[in-house]
């Protein structure tokens, strides 16, 4: 009975870990930008909401915060046009005004599905860009220059 009991729990464990990976079906079609995580600043532009990191609001006083805010808001616009575009073999991405495309293929390491990309460019530079799909969202997560971890968010268009 023990033996029986066990089989059905590991059953189980296996196969919501599959029901959590990522199939090609799942990534594919056109996505466009609507929030990002990216050094202590998270925004979501569909409803205009702005959040700093703890460490961020320690830097300002609570009398500078809004007009912080603001600030920061007028310069993100050049983020908020971003887009992914993804089909049987050709991953298209734009970012601030720039577009890249390349071929792709779905990996995993470890616990952690990514995006393998090999860029159209001169180069043929190849980024490993981390994967994953939250409440109907794609989100994109490659590391920043600073060592922290940049998330970009994307909604099926």
């Amino acid at each position: 009975m023990r033996t029986v009991l066990l089989s059905v729990v590991l059953l189980f464990a296996t196969l919501a870990a599959k029901a959590q990976s990522l199939t090609m079906k799942d990534i594919k079609g056109n996505w466009k930008m609507v929030a990002f995580d990216m050094s202590g600043i998270y925004y979501e532009w569909g409803i205009d909401s702005l959040a700093l990191s703890a460490e961020l609001k320690q830097e300002v006083t609570p009398g500078t915060e809004a007009a912080v805010v603001a600030d920061i808001k007028r310069r993100l616009n050049e983020y908020t046009d971003g887009y992914l575009k993804i089909s049987d073999n050709l991953y298209v991405q734009k970012l601030m005004g720039e577009e890249l495309d390349g071929s792709y293929t779905l990996i995993q390491k470890g616990s952690n599905q990514y995006l393998r990309v090999v860029n159209n460019n001169t180069n043929k530079d190849v980024d490993e860009i981390k994967v994953q799909k939250k409440r109907g969202w794609l989100y994109i997560s490659m590391p920043a220059d600073d060592g922290s971890e940049t998330v970009l968010i994307f909604e099926k268009d």
